[in-house]
């Protein structure tokens, strides 16, 4: 819930930027969340409105929502949950 706020403050130009705050800039990112987990999202496209685009179900990654025809008119921000893709799995417990 905090990559997404985050996320959403960052795409609206809220907030001071800080070393943790995520980039908007395309290609692919790690974000550290807390304890050692980290989240790693992707950058495409470059319209001036911001989508951020998440799997969903458990244990799927954001590859199959990768679409041309979106990135032409947004930024999109793909996010792969925890225990996917790029992304850390939680620690045991």
């Amino acid at each position: 819930m905090r990559l997404v706020a985050a996320l959403a403050v960052a795409a609206c130009g809220g907030g001071m930027s800080t070393p943790s705050m995520p980039k908007l800039e395309p290609g692919t990112h790690r974000l550290p969340v807390e304890g050692g987990v980290d989240v790693v999202y992707d950058v495409r496209g470059s319209g001036k409105r911001v989508c951020i685009a998440h799997p969903g179900g458990p244990g799927l990654s954001s590859e199959y929502l990768h679409d041309r025809a979106f990135e032409k008119r947004f930024t999109m921000v793909y996010i792969d949950p925890l225990g996917t893709s790029g992304s850390s799995k939680l620690p045991a417990g």
